[in-house]
């Protein structure tokens, strides 16, 4: 989404990694998993930061008791970015890992605020108002 001051915004929906590459180069596993396990408990990308004890070990995450780890990678994230019209970013806008505004999969400058679409808690949430003042921080 481009912004007023000529600058861009980005919304990402998720985190990739390793593992994710791997579910998707090797087709034949990733037929398997869907064909077998819930698709809330697929290797990928979550769009939400709630945990369920049925999750697979995943990402690094290390679960002992049913209860992760507070270093463990996270598998669901919440990340909205501004670059600059260069490309370069220049600001970052995070949900925690614990947060809940995750799976974040649209954004758009609205007047002089900045709204991004959560489709992990399937709302739309407006940005902190100096998000969008169109300064360099």
């Amino acid at each position: 989404m481009r912004g007023a001051a000529n600058d861009y915004w980005m919304a990402f929906f998720g985190l990739r990694t390793q593992l994710t590459e791997f579910v998707l180069r090797e087709r034949e596993f990733c037929e398997a998993m869907m064909k077998t396990v819930e698709p809330d408990l697929w290797i990928g990308p979550a769009l939400d930061g709630r945990f369920n004890y049925r999750e697979p070990t995943q990402i690094g995450r290390i679960k002992k008791l049913g209860i992760q780890k507070p270093w463990a990678p996270a598998r669901s994230y919440g990340l909205v970015a501004r670059l600059n019209s260069d490309g370069e970013p220049v600001e970052s806008l995070h949900s925690r890992v614990d947060g809940r505004i995750h799976g974040i999969t649209g954004v758009r400058v609205a007047g002089s605020g900045v709204l991004a679409v959560s489709k992990g808690r399937n709302c739309v949430v407006e940005l902190p108002s100096r998000a969008s003042d169109g300064e360099q921080r």
